[in-house]
Order: structure tokens, then sequence, then C-alpha cells
């Protein structure tokens, strides 16, 4: 109503009987930004007890590289302070944690890449596309969610 009366005050000065109706349409800045390692990344709305598994749903779901034991939420607290936290969505759609956070406006939620992505793009960029056996191999190992890979020296008698 403020806002109202105010644009009607401007307008009198060159209209005669000016009629004013403001409408609220949408309160701006109500998002939360999911970035990362997405279908769709950007900006979801944050609707009232979203939680990070629906802004991970809106945002079109995990690609097949995502990381989904290391989500990145970052939350600001105050005017200064952002609590950053690590949660282990792979635990959540397993149903072995039923914690599922509930995010605020202007949250940011980032899905890294997890390092057999990391290591297929490390593969692709060293030895070019025509290493379409490494590639496979990799895509292998991520069948298992193996969390390391170690290398070790075949010695030969």
């Amino acid at each position: 109503m403020d806002l109202q009366r105010a644009v009607t005050a401007l307008l009198a000065a060159d209209i005669r009987n000016p009629r004013v109706t403001i409408e609220l349409v949408a309160p701006a800045g109500n998002t939360v930004h999911v970035i990362g390692r997405v279908e769709k990344p950007g900006s979801v709305p944050a609707t009232p007890f979203v939680t990070l598994m629906q802004a991970i749903a809106e945002a079109g779901g995990f690609k097949d590289d995502a990381a989904r034991n290391s989500v990145i939420l970052m939350h600001r607290d105050g005017a200064r302070t952002v609590r950053v936290a690590r949660v282990r969505v792979d635990r959540l759609l397993k149903g072995e944690d039923l914690a599922d956070p509930v995010l605020s406006r202007f949250d940011i939620v980032y899905v890294p890449r997890s390092t057999i992505g990391n290591l297929d793009i490390f593969v692709r960029q060293f030895f070019g596309e025509t290493a379409p056996a490494v590639s496979t191999a990799l895509t292998g190992w991520e069948l298992f969610n193996l969390d390391r890979v170690f290398v070790t020296r075949v010695v030969k008698e």
C-alpha cells in the first residue's frame, strides 16, 4: 500500500487523479542455485520446505559422472558468514540416511565431478579420442563404485 501511495503521488504531478494498482506476482530472489554435474544447472524456485533432493531433481538430476557422495551445500548464515557442508546424497538415495536438508533462498548446491569422471577427462585429454578401450575400462570401474584405484607395477619373471 505504501508503494501504491508513493507511485500515485508521483503520477499526480503529471496526471489528474491517477489510479494505481500494484500487485506482487512473485517475491524476488526466492531461488536456490544448483550448479555442477546436473543435467540443467541453474536456479530453481525456493518454495517453502524445498529439500536438497528436490532441488537436484528440479535441475534434471545427476549426470553420469557426478560425485553423489560429495555434494556441497553452501548456506548463508548471516550477512557475512557462509556455512559449507558436504552431503552424502548417495546415502539418501539408498535410504541409509533420512536427513534430506531443507534449503533456503540463495543456497548454492554444487555437484562435483566424480574421481572416475576426472580420470576419464584426463585420459581423453592425454590420449585423445583414439583411446576407446581406456574409456570403456573407466566406465566399467564406475559400475563397481570404486572410491580409489591403485595402480601397481607388474613384474614379469
